[in-house]
Order: structure tokens, then C-alpha cells, then sequence
């Protein structure tokens, strides 16, 4: 198919075991995150390459003969077991999260937000959302697309799309195509690369009575900049998505829930695993606000 034009081309490979490579081409292009942070394209430029890379996804990847029925336990097996294993390995690596992780609520810029163990058990016994998260079907999809594995040559309609993830938690190729649209979210609205640099400040409080956390971005440029994509991509595909039912609706969930399982792997700054954890508090609280208030 034409898609296979914005996959980097493999030059050799080998999956057998002990000896697992792969040698491709090399593509002296910057990624998307570069392009952003560094300015490098003006705003209407920025929006052909999102609209090129959505047009292709939804003409040529995101289709029914790739396509299958999503499983039953979609939402259990993706989500929920993902998350009970994580935060496990989570209090296990970091024993000084075990007071933020295990408190009904934080405070957290003097708001109060529900805590991960009161929201579960009211999302894990509710037939409707469960249904609601579950998408109808399930497509091939990149499964890792955030805007380092995005290459852009010069030219808008010049892309290449690095690192699709493997497989599923099923062991197949499909995915709820809300999960690449997820880490889209969790690059440009969440703002993981100011996480990943440490450009916050953050200020953590643990009381008998509450735990409460302060915390500030601080790098107002490259914000603005963040900010700027965010809001085309957001307008994109709201635009050119609307064949899919509920993909926002999933896609917020899932990008809080990236936040909430990725906090073992950022535990080498102790305040960067902190951050990703109350990113994921906030999304997951906005997201009920939004979608679920009678939760609240």
C-alpha cells in the first residue's frame, strides 16, 4: 500500500533469539518534537504535515479490511490489568511514592483530586463505561506515535513514522486507534518532553491529614510552542476522525492511564516519576469531570 511509503525502509533483520537486530536506512531528518521545541516551522506549515500523517492513517491504515471485532476483555486486559501491575512495580521501585499512591485524595495546586485507588473500583464495576471503553473495532495502528518517532524531511508530505510498537497485549498487530492518538495527547497536551527535560518545578507535602503537591512548568517558550501543535492537532482530529465513535472519549482515558503505567520507568529522578503519576491523577479526574461527573 501507499503507507509503506512513510515506514523506514529495512535494509536486514533477525528475531531469532539471542541474535535480535535490525539495520535500516538512516534518514537525516529532524523528528517532530525537534521542529517544535526549535521553531522550525511556521504554523501553517505544522498543520499540512499533522493533516498529511492523518489523512494517511485514516486512508490507508485505519481501515476495515485491517480491521477485527475489539475482544471482550479489551478494557480489563489493556487498561486495568496493565495498570494493577504497574502500580505495583511502582510502590515496589518507590517506596516514597507509597504515601502519594495510597491517600483517598491530593491536593494538588490547591485542588482536590480523587486518588487512584477510590477512582478503580468505581470504573472496574461499571458495566456501561466499560462498554463505552471498549472500542467496536480494533485496526493495525503505530501503536507508539508520539512526536519523537515522527521524522519530517523538507517537504510536508515528507514524513517517516519510526518504532511502530510490536504487538498487543493479545500478541496481534491491532489496536483502538485512540491509543496513537493518546500519545499524541500525552506528547502536546500533557506535555511529556518538559517532564522528560525536568523543565518544572514541583514541591511535595505529606501530612497526617493530606498529601499535597505544588508543582509549575517553567519553561514559558517552549510551552507556547507545545501549545501551539496541540491545539492543531486537537482541531485535526476532531475534524477528520469523526467516523469513529467515542474516540475522545477513549483517548483522554488512555492518556491518563499512560501517565498512571510509566511511572516505573521514571523513577531514576524521583520527581519525574512523581510528575508522571499526578499527570495522570489530573487527566483521569478531568476526564470524569468531563464524561462522568455522577462519579464524583
Amino acid at each position: 500500500s501507499h503507507f509503506s511509503n512513510l515506514l523506514p525502509e529495512i535494509y536486514r533483520y533477525s528475531i531469532q533469539k539471542g541474535n535480535v537486530f535490525i539495520e535500516m536506512k538512516y534518514y537525516n531528518f529532524p523528528n517532530m518534537r525537534k521542529i517544535i521545541l526549535d521553531n522550525i516551522n511556521e504554523k501553517f506549515y505544522l498543520k499540512k504535515r499533522w493533516s498529511y500523517l492523518f489523512d494517511n492513517l485514516i486512508e490507508h491504515l485505519y481501515v476495515d479490511k485491517f480491521s477485527k471485532k475489539a475482544p471482550d476483555d479489551f478494557v480489563e486486559k489493556t487498561h486495568f490489568k496493565k495498570l494493577k501491575k504497574r502500580l505495583a512495580d511502582t510502590l515496589n521501585l518507590a517506596p516514597f511514592l507509597k504515601e502519594v499512591v495510597s491517600r483517598n485524595n491530593l491536593i494538588i495546586n490547591d485542588k482536590k483530586y480523587l486518588n487512584i485507588g477510590v477512582i478503580m473500583p468505581k470504573l472496574q464495576t461499571n458495566e456501561a463505561i466499560i462498554k463505552k471503553l471498549t472500542p467496536s473495532k480494533v485496526y493495525y495502528s503505530h501503536g507508539d506515535l508520539h512526536c519523537n518517532n515522527l521524522l519530517c524531511g523538507i517537504r510536508s508530505d515528507s514524513m517517516i513514522l519510526l518504532d511502530c510498537r510490536g504487538k498487543s497485549p493479545y500478541g496481534d498487530l491491532f489496536f483502538d486507534i485512540s491509543y496513537d492518538v493518546a500519545k499524541l495527547y500525552h506528547d502536546l497536551r500533557s506535555l511529556y518532553t518538559l517532564i522528560e527535560k525536568h523543565y518544572y518545578s514541583i514541591f511535595l507535602s505529606v501530612n497526617v491529614d493530606s498529601v499535597s503537591i505544588e508543582y509549575e512548568f517553567n519553561h514559558k517558550e517552549l510551552f507556547l510552542r507545545i501549545e501551539q501543535s496541540r491545539k492543531i492537532v486537537e482541531g485535526l482530529i476532531k475534524k477528520k476522525f469523526k467516523g469513529f465513535k467515542l474516540l475522545g472519549y477513549r483517548a483522554e482515558f488512555t492518556e491518563a492511564m499512560l501517565y498512571l503505567t510509566m511511572v516505573p520507568f521514571h523513577l531514576k529522578t524521583k520527581s519525574e516519576g512523581l510528575m508522571c503519576y499526578i499527570t495522570g491523577i489530573i487527566r483521569l479526574n478531568e476526564w470524569i469531570e468531563k464524561y462522568h461527573p455522577e462519579l464524583l
